[in-house]
């Protein structure tokens, strides 16, 4: 699974690519924005975008994050595939949050996880976090995988 991201940070945007980096990419933005904008930056930068099974855009500029990822179905109408089996919500992706090196006062992040069965449930949580580096003051929103691409691939205009 591949991750695509997306960085506007003083009006300049970057595109971000990582081959093996989908199933990480939901846990690396929970983990906050600054570390996420550590990660991403360090992986191999695009000038298009590629297809990608999960990503994010983080504009520090508004505070707004985008985040997609196609393991993850809110619904059933969410799902590219409606009949797929498969848990709701974020918790799928326990396991990858738990990979994360946690300082002790992010292991909230765990529980953010597991309670995060509805989109408003995991946002809630997530900007609840008393962490230095959150999402407190974020606006964050969900796009399905099939519309990230032209979705966030306008970031990209000048």
């Amino acid at each position: 699974m591949s991750g695509l991201f997306f960085i506007r940070k003083s009006g300049k945007v970057a595109c971000y690519f990582g081959r093996w980096m989908g199933e990480r990419a939901t846990a690396v933005f929970m983990r906050g924005p600054g570390y996420a904008f550590d990660i991403v930056t360090d992986l191999e930068r695009l000038e298009r975008p590629n297809a990608a099974t999960a990503g994010f855009l983080l504009d520090f500029d508004t505070k707004r994050a985008v985040l997609f990822d196609a393991a993850i179905r809110w619904s059933a109408e969410d799902a590219e595939d409606p009949s797929a089996p498969g848990p709701l919500g974020i918790a799928l992706r326990v396991p990858e949050v738990e990979r994360l090196d946690l300082r002790p006062e992010e292991q909230a992040l765990v529980d953010v996880a597991r309670r995060g069965t509805t989109w408003a449930a995991f946002v809630d949580a997530l900007q609840a976090v008393e962490l230095r580096d959150s999402y407190r003051d974020w606006s964050i929103e969900w796009v399905g995988t099939s519309a990230a691409l032209a979705h966030l691939g306008g970031t990209l205009a000048p």
